[in-house]
């Protein structure tokens, strides 16, 4: 019982954490800024914090569903046997917490929620708007550094001077610095001229940075998995990996117009019992 509280008390303090984060980087750019940011930045960061939101909602509060009543019906050889109960599952299903979950792909203790085929494309879409969001937050914390701090040109501009008009670097010359390790610790040292100077807008992007290269590796791990129909807990498996496309449709559905959109669309091509496998093994 107490694991069940640790567990749910560190998924409660994850989401907390994830929203305190987002909720920093909002007011340091959308409250504080003056001048405000372009409206081109302004709606492009706002779209991104919107998608990030609504595939956070989808993965957390999307319910498993069980497999439909033929199942449970009928005698299927493919079926699997839960080591744990000695329940008859479907396979690649697996029980938690009772909860029967299809498609299983693993259990997320930051979230407190089983991964299946019920939430995998939400998370795979929540690790996507993560890491672009911090790369947007950190970009405009870096932009404003060196601009605050007059930092020595990085990247030089067409009049010879880095970045803008005035001698400042421009948004993409942040982008660029932020993207690169060497770039950002050199624009430390020559903008501030002495370490201990840092402001707020360097801490920021140095979580920022930190945060999206974390989100970003997760995100092409299970894009991978994704690809070869593998999951978390059997991620070398060629059993029931059919194609690259077949296998990404199994997740995202077949109308690419929905694969990037946080919501059901055109809804993944298996149900979760009746699973394709690999014509080799036919």
């Amino acid at each position: 019982m107490k694991s069940v509280w640790r567990g749910r008390a560190l998924a409660v303090a994850s989401h907390l954490l994830i929203w305190v984060f987002v909720a920093f980087n909002y007011v340091q750019h959308a409250v504080w800024r003056s001048p405000p940011w372009s409206v081109g930045v302004f709606a492009s960061s706002h779209l991104l914090l919107a998608l990030f939101a609504l595939s956070w909602w989808q993965v957390t509060f999307s319910r498993a569903q069980g497999p439909p009543q033929a199942w449970y019906d009928s005698v299927n050889p493919m079926a699997e046997v839960c080591k744990r109960t000695g329940v008859s599952l479907p396979p690649r299903a697996r029980l938690w917490d009772d909860e029967l979950v299809l498609g299983f792909d693993h259990f997320c203790g930051w979230l407190g929620v089983p991964i299946g085929l019920h939430n995998r494309k939400f998370f795979v879409l929540l690790l996507l708007y993560g890491s672009l969001l911090t790369a947007v937050g950190g970009s405009l914390s870096l932009h404003d550094y060196l601009v605050k701090s007059s930092a020595t040109p990085l990247l030089p501009s067409a009049g010879g001077r880095g970045g803008g008009e005035d001698g400042h670097p421009s948004l993409m010359s942040s982008v660029m610095v932020f993207v690169s390790p060497a770039l950002f610790l050199y624009s430390l040292y020559s903008g501030a001229g002495q370490l201990r100077q840092l402001s707020l807008e360097v801490y920021t992007t140095l979580f920022d940075m930190a945060t999206c290269v974390v989100l970003f590796v997760f995100l092409v791990y299970h894009v991978r998995l994704v690809l070869r129909n593998g999951t978390t807990i059997d991620p070398i498996t060629s059993r029931w990996d059919v194609g690259r496309r077949a296998n990404w449709e199994q997740v995202f559905g077949h109308k690419a117009i929905w694969w990037l959109v946080p919501l059901r669309g055109s809804g993944p091509t298996v149900d979760g019992v009746n699973w394709p496998e690999r014509l080799e093994r036919i």
